[in-house]
């Protein structure tokens, strides 16, 4: 179930803004001690990164470990 969701919410937020992607990205990780994912997102701008990141963690949607997730945003070319 928790990939279920997972899929849908990364995508929520990369199409709005896949025409405009700016050079910030939001980098999220999930996944067990020995099997972790990262993706990385490209967004707006910082604040936009810093919200969907606290989102993506603060979600009891997810599973409720929130020790093995974790984002970080930066800038890239």
């Amino acid at each position: 179930m928790r990939k279920r969701f997972l899929i849908p919410l990364l995508a929520a937020l990369a199409l709005p803004t896949a025409s405009h992607a700016g050079n910030v990205y939001l980098l999220v990780r999930d996944g067990a001690l020995y099997t972790p994912s990262m993706t990385t997102i490209p967004m707006e701008n910082m604040q936009q990164c810093e919200e969907a990141g606290a989102l993506y963690v603060s979600s009891e949607r997810l599973y409720r470990s929130n020790e093995r997730r974790g984002f970080e945003c930066f800038y890239g070319k």
